[in-house]
């Protein structure tokens, strides 16, 4: 909840690193921190990194101005607007419905709930355990991550992430990502053999 970042941006400053990671802030704080750190030109002299800047519910209320190009980042729901027929489906319906843009809550509870239907279908009844059994082995589509399975070994989702350098969308008139690029997450979970390892089976 901290808003005065002052104190930390000039010890940055006069340590003078390479590259700067400020992952810990989200919400109001990256976006305070972000402005602040533009006005006293921290991101023209280092690269920097925040793992989830690129999530709307990260950077809402960041304005074009705002906005210092090139801080490598990431979301689950980028704008411009992934360009697949289910995400511009998916815009369109969401923005006609609610007068609003969607993000990245939106995308997710949106594929969340298609994969608890489709889940009870399966299972033949709305019944908690029912559906923890059902569960592991189910894929799921969403609108910027395309499909999604929950692995049968751990029950962990395979979605993946997109990253990018933070930018300003015209278009829609929010924060953006430019050179994105997706990165599935079966890329990066451990295998069977892995796991075997790590527990100690």
């Amino acid at each position: 909840g901290q808003l005065d970042f002052t104190p930390q941006i000039t010890a940055i400053l006069g340590q003078k690193p390479a590259a700067l990671m400020f992952g810990g802030m989200v919400d109001i704080s990256a976006v305070a921190f972000v402005k602040q750190a533009k006005a006293f030109g921290l991101f023209s002299k280092m690269l920097s990194v925040h793992p989830s800047l690129g999530m709307p519910t990260n950077n809402r209320g960041l304005q074009k101005g705002d906005v210092p190009e090139g801080i490598l980042t990431g979301s689950d729901y980028p704008y411009p607007p992934v360009d697949t027929q289910m995400n511009q489906a998916f815009f369109k319906a969401y923005k006609e419905r609610w007068h609003e843009l969607p993000d990245e809550v939106s995308a997710n509870a949106y594929t969340s709930i298609y994969l608890i239907a489709k889940t009870i279908e399966k299972a033949g009844k709305a019944d908690r355990e029912a559906l923890v059994d059902a569960l592991p082995g189910m894929s799921i589509t969403h609108p910027v991550m395309g499909d999604i399975l929950i692995r049968p070994m751990d029950h962990q989702s395979t979605s993946g992430w997109w990253l990018g350098y933070l930018t300003w969308d015209d278009k829609d008139n929010v924060v953006g990502l430019r050179d994105t690029k997706y990165m599935p997450g079966t890329a990066y979970l451990p295998t069977q053999e892995e796991l075997r390892k790590i527990r100690g089976k």
